[in-house]
């Protein structure tokens, strides 16, 4: 059997990959991997994907990344989070049914001395190569498999939230050997860290750009939700630490990203910061970032106003994590779930689901099969609640390499209001129209030419009607098979 790099793509997969990723100048709303084509990122992430195995007994049974791949590809994804940690015991979080990391651990644990989790200290001189070697090789599988990894640096959640006796944390006096005495949130506030401190995180930073730097799926994330104001100031150091030791060294860049700081977040600071892309915390979970969100210091065709305290233009990527939460999820149903990620895709966003997986999470999500491992809350089959989100991504992500989205953008108001990305400036015209006002017609403003045609059922995650349509120059009226959540793509 060919390896999978290798094997023929078929229609709506994913290609081989290229990279590294960079803001298209054209249509800066997404990346382009330098062979002058769209990259639309869509995806799924999960805590134990990447970096230090979960589960909530002493030591937690191994993430099986090999069956996490084969179901990421097999719904098309190309993009996941991969999530870090600094901590080994996380009990307060309300990702408890995780709370126990294994390693490998960003730093060595030598001793002497035990630090309050019962391991030995870290020693932040000494770095630990295996976690710098599951990183790099499970970036180059997941590249074989046409998947795009954000490597998170960071896991800022961890010190907002997680600080208690037994977390193992290293940035604590007593968890190390080297005399670095940072707690609470301090490694991920720079007007309180100590300035060693800054230069152990310096180093990993180094490290990691030294690791993943010749990958052409790489990026780079700074840190999950740490909290804003105070961490604003440090995410742009390391954002400027990323790009600069990555450029002095080996002559190129990866994105870097900036993931919103969570509740107390202000979206406009990730707009304006250096980051290449942004994962923003909108306010009314359950709403996709809208149109011209001020991420690009430039007018991007869609009518919103250039934001020129903007340093460069950002692609943002909509994560359930933080655009939408647990709570709104719950509350919009499946439908709703299903909308939010069309929403997204036509806004011209890239889409992604924090995923349980296969982790018992009460209330969110439910165990099937045989625990795994000897772990009750690690689980062997997929909670089947999650599905229709799921497909729905693999949707977008099909109609992300049909459609014409380089030369794409959101235009509403072609249709009245109707979610509608479109290219109505040069031929050959295209309109992707995702209508979810019932059966009722509706009329779109068209260039006049024959296009061809199809519907797509969003609930049902089936094709309908399709055919030829030849449209006059101005309104067309349209009217859906049946019901409402349909998409209609025209092409010439």
């Amino acid at each position: 059997m060919a390896e999978p790099s290798q094997e023929r793509k078929g229609p709506g997969e994913p290609a081989a990959l290229a990279g590294p990723l960079r803001v298209l100048e054209s249509n800066p709303r997404y990346f382009t991997d330098g062979t002058g084509k769209v990259v639309y990122l869509v995806g799924s992430h999960t805590w134990g994907n990447f970096l230090g195995d979960r589960g909530t007994i002493r030591q937690p049974p191994a993430f099986d990344f090999g069956a996490y791949l084969k179901f990421m590809k097999s719904h098309g994804y190309n993009w996941m989070r991969g999530w870090t940690s600094e901590m080994t015991h996380v009990s307060l979080s309300d990702d408890g049914s995780e709370n126990v990391i294994a390693p490998p651990y960003k730093w060595k644990r030598t001793g002497p001395g035990r630090a309050n989790d019962g391991g030995l200290k870290y020693d932040f001189a000494e770095l630990d190569p295996e976690y710098f070697r599951r990183m790099r090789s499970r970036i180059i599988e997941a590249g074989e498999n046409g998947i795009y990894v954000s490597v998170m640096l960071f896991n800022g959640y961890m010190f907002v939230n997680d600080v208690i006796p037994g977390d193992g944390n290293p940035f604590e006096k007593g968890n190390n050997i080297n005399g670095i005495d940072c707690g609470g949130t301090c490694p991920v506030d720079a007007r309180v860290m100590p300035r060693q401190a800054w230069i152990y995180e310096k180093n990993y930073i180094h490290k990691v750009v030294d690791t993943v730097h010749d990958l052409p799926n790489a990026m780079y994330e700074v840190s999950n939700e740490a909290s804003s104001p105070t961490s604003d100031t440090w995410h742009a150091r390391v954002i400027a630490e990323v790009k600069s030791y990555e450029q002095s060294t080996y002559g190129s860049r990866h994105p870097v990203g900036y993931t919103s700081a969570g509740e107390t977040g202000v979206d406009a600071v990730l707009y304006k910061s250096a980051a290449d892309w942004v994962s923003p915390q909108i306010r009314g979970q359950g709403q996709p970032p809208p149109v011209a969100t001020g991420q690009c210091p430039k007018v991007t065709g869609n009518g919103g106003p250039a934001n020129t305290s903007s340093a460069n233009c950002k692609v943002v990527i909509a994560d359930t994590d933080h655009a939408f939460g647990w709570p709104g999820m719950q509350a919009a149903g499946s439908v709703g779930k299903i909308n939010w990620v069309w929403e997204s895709f036509v806004r011209g966003n890239g889409v992604a689901f924090m995923d349980p997986y296969l982790v018992l999470w009460p209330e969110r999500n439910a165990c099937t099969g045989a625990p795994v491992g000897g772990d009750p809350n690690v689980c062997s089959r997929l909670d089947p609640q999650w599905g229709d989100i799921r497909s729905a991504l693999a949707d977008v992500g099909r109609y992300s390499r049909k459609v014409d989205l380089i030369n794409m953008t959101p235009q509403d108001r072609l249709a009245g209001g109707i979610y509608v990305l479109a290219n109505n400036a040069s031929s050959p015209y295209s309109y992707l129209v995702f209508n979810q006002r019932g059966p009722a017609r509706f009329s779109l403003e068209m260039k006049a030419g024959i296009y061809t045609y199809e519907w797509f059922d969003t609930r049902t995650h089936k094709q309908g009607g399709s055919g030829t349509y030849t449209a006059t120059s101005g309104k067309n009226t349209f009217k859906p098979p049946n019901s409402d959540n349909w998409v209609l793509w025209l092409r010439q």
